[in-house]
């Protein structure tokens, strides 16, 4: 018996690039803009938010290991077409 490795499925991997994306987006946003804002409890929460996007894509970023590639589709496919017939 072989032991499959485990990958995400094609939908979340083309679900875990728009999330990291997007949080790169809003994050970029973020930064520049916090520069202009004088208001301390504003400043205050775009500190909070920016933290915690950059928790999230730290995260987020760890399940890319784990997303198909050509490569790995490809061994997948011959080691199923080379398993022995009993």
């Amino acid at each position: 018996m072989s032991v499959q490795q485990k990958h995400l499925a094609w939908h979340e991997t083309m679900e875990l690039h728009e999330l990291v994306a997007f949080h790169s987006v809003v994050l970029i946003k973020l930064k520049k803009a916090i520069k202009e804002v004088t208001d301390p409890a504003l400043n205050r929460l775009y500190k909070g938010t920016i933290q915690v996007l950059e928790q999230n894509l730290k995260e987020l970023l760890a399940f890319y290991p784990q997303s198909p590639s050509i490569q790995k589709v490809v061994e997948m496919t011959l080691d199923s077409v080379m398993q022995p017939i009993i």
